[in-house]
């Protein structure tokens, strides 16, 4: 795994399957970030990272009504399986 100077650690593609955490409280300033390029992204890219921020912006939603209404402040971390 590796940080890819994002500051948490991703699935390495290499490996055959790879598990990647991300902390939620990133979510919106990384969902933000992406859709704030998104239009400087080349063509053919554009749709994977769109649903990327759709993603995130998700996962931010969840966590917040989670943290607020089901008690469930403990649950901070995206998990993501990369098979490659």
């Amino acid at each position: 795994m590796s940080t890819g100077g994002c500051g948490y650690r991703r699935p390495s593609t290499v490996s055959r399957t790879a598990i990647g955490m991300f902390p939620l409280a990133r979510a919106k300033p990384a969902a933000d970030a992406y859709r704030a390029v998104l239009d400087s992204v080349e063509q053919d890219f554009r749709g994977g990272v769109h649903e990327f921020v759709v993603l995130l912006e998700r996962e931010h939603q969840e966590w917040g009504y989670a943290a607020k209404a089901v008690d469930r402040s403990a649950q901070d971390t995206i998990f993501s399986s990369v098979t490659g």
